[in-house]
């Protein structure tokens, strides 16, 4: 007899299989997600028409925002040259898509777990060989680490936060490996304080006291001591961190270390020549500049006049530095609309009625939006893509019929 819910199950399963290849492939290979996503792709071909179907706000502003940098590239002449940073908008709402038709959500952490377990081993691998032979080796010298690292440092540090995440999430539930997941938690966090990635380390310490916070049952004066004693903690790291504490230019003098700061963090040149071009005459408030590359040419431009010094300013112009903000980027490339629209898909869930794992993730999307261009960057695509579906709430999912 013909069994319909059986095949819609093994469907299912192959289903999530592919999306468990797709991550595993993630960190390894450009070509491999995207063969995966393809696949993904035709089983929505064949899965039923009941299954979901994705209609949350954000993912509709996201649309939106897309559909206005589509659209003033079509004004501005400028698909061609627009052509791969609109490629990635449509990944993102492709992966968001796929993500959502998924039906088992702890496979979709396991394998991604297991791939950033792998790529930590890997990373530690690495650097233990080569400090192994340079004894002087400090993580915070950029030159080598991109080579150590299985990831570039900013993006392996939204990666460990996105599986601490997951750790302190499990961990709460109260689950029989509680203490596992705290474990794992620590040692993640440790890596990332040991690769000196600032914003995953601050987030990662962030994700324990907010989880802390709403699921303890003491008194209030608890939770007041807990974050005393976490601050201790996170200030004992830290002083024990040489590589972070370079990587951070403090020295014994604030003032210095403010001076130092600004002299070796790109973000403090970037930022005022990105705003910059917003007071510049070719600069449309609705339209915003002509496309990616214009804009491009523009920082290079502030870079040559604003940096003095000669070697710094080689180094930018070598680098040739985006905005290093993703909502920047939006309102730059393409007026104060999808800028808006930006800023609507992260406020509709916060004040939304979404679940607190959600929220979550989405701030943590937020920090790293706001200082690296996530977009970018295919890996970043992905992340948020799927992070950003995966834990919807069933009142923002039609459910099947």
């Amino acid at each position: 007899m013909y069994n319909l819910a059986e095949e819609l199950k093994n469907k299912n399963k192959l289903y999530d299989l592919f999306f468990m290849l797709l991550i595993f492939s993630l960190f390894f290979s450009f070509f491999l997600p995207n063969l995966f996503a393809l696949i993904l792709g035709v089983f929505v071909c064949i899965l039923p028409k009941q299954q979901y179907i994705f209609k949350s706000n954000f993912f509709l502003f996201f649309v939106a925002a897309t559909l206005v940098i589509i659209l003033n590239s079509f004004y501005y002449n400028s698909m061609v040259d627009n052509y791969d940073n609109i490629l990635k908008l449509v990944l993102v709402l492709s992966v968001m898509f796929l993500t959502s038709l998924t039906s088992n959500r702890k496979k979709i952490e396991n394998a991604f777990i297991i791939i950033t377990a792998i790529i930590v081993i890997i990373s530690c691998l690495k650097i233990f060989l080569y400090s192994y032979d340079h004894e002087d080796f400090i993580l915070s010298n950029g030159s080598i680490v991109s080579e150590l690292l299985v990831l570039e440092r900013p993006y392996f540090g939204l990666v460990v936060t996105l599986a601490n995440f997951i750790f302190l999430k499990r961990a709460h539930q109260k689950t029989s490996a509680a203490y596992d997941y705290y474990l794992l938690y620590f040692l993640f966090t440790a890596f990332n304080l040991y690769i000196s990635a600032r914003l995953g380390f601050v987030l990662s310490v962030a994700l324990l006291v907010i989880f802390f916070i709403k699921n303890i049952t003491n008194r209030k004066r608890n939770k007041i001591l807990f974050i005393l004693v976490l601050g201790l903690l996170f200030s004992i790291l830290l002083g024990l961190s040489n590589n972070l504490i370079e990587r951070m230019r403090f020295t014994n003098d604030f003032s210095s270390s403010v001076k130092i700061m600004k002299d070796y963090e790109p973000r403090y040149v970037i930022w005022p020549c990105a705003v910059s071009i917003i007071s510049s005459q070719d600069y449309s408030l609705v339209t915003g500049l002509k496309n990616y590359q214009y804009l491009e040419n523009k920082l290079i431009d502030c870079y040559k006049k604003t940096i003095v010094n000669p070697d710094k300013k080689q180094f930018f112009l070598t680098k040739k530095f985006n905005t290093h903000n993703q909502f920047l980027d939006f309102l730059l490339v393409a007026g104060f609309i999808p800028f808006i629209l930006l800023l609507a898909v992260f406020v509709t869930v916060f004040i939304s009625k979404s679940n607190f794992e959600m929220k979550i993730v989405f701030l943590l999307f937020l920090a790293f939006f706001l200082v690296e261009n996530v977009l970018y960057r295919q890996l970043g695509c992905y992340l948020f893509g799927i992070f950003a579906v995966l834990y919807t709430s069933s009142k923002e999912i039609n459910e099947k019929a």
